[in-house]
């Protein structure tokens, strides 16, 4: 299947503004994204990987990455990118949220526990890893831990669904 016209325009776009700031981390990040949304992953994990080398601190660059990583079927790569991430940027409550994600994946509960919780100390009103929080104490039996999540990602984000299935006596 061809490329739609609106993404070859939208690529071709990125392209010429990569080509007038060729130093420009967050430019090599959007041609990036682009690509991905293009199904032109390996070009994409090259555009990413370009982004990162002239900015190691683009937050966005390493999440992208990993989506790329992941959707290339290459977790391992996906998981460095987001340890190398927390460890560029320890502060980013968003990078520990996808870190913990991409753990849970792995089935590496302890680990993305740990990673959730960073990402709460970091910004309490991180309601997905709340929740996050709240499925992985619930599939481990820790009900008790698994409520008190749900209730916390109810907390700050009142409208949020899962937590509010998920949260006896309060749906």
């Amino acid at each position: 299947m061809a490329p739609r016209p609106r993404l070859a325009a939208d690529r071709a776009e990125h392209r010429r503004a990569v080509d007038l700031e060729p130093a420009s981390a967050i430019q090599r990040n959007n041609l990036g994204a682009q690509l991905l949304r293009s199904k032109r992953r390996d070009e994409a994990i090259s555009s990413f990987r370009e982004a990162l080398a002239l900015d190691p601190k683009l937050a966005e660059a390493y999440s992208n990455l990993a989506i790329a990583l992941g959707s290339a079927n290459d977790p391992a790569g996906a998981l460095e990118t987001l340890r190398a991430g927390v460890a560029a940027l320890p502060e980013d409550a968003r990078l520990h949220s996808r870190l913990g994600s991409a753990l849970r994946a792995a089935g590496r509960a302890e680990e993305s526990i740990a990673a959730y919780e960073r990402c709460v100390a970091l910004d309490p009103g991180a309601h997905e890893a709340w929740n996050n929080l709240g499925m992985i104490h619930r599939t481990r039996g820790d009900f008790e831990h698994a409520i008190a999540a749900f209730r916390r990602a109810l907390g700050v984000s009142p409208g949020a669904y899962f937590a509010r299935a998920d949260t006896p006596g309060d749906a």
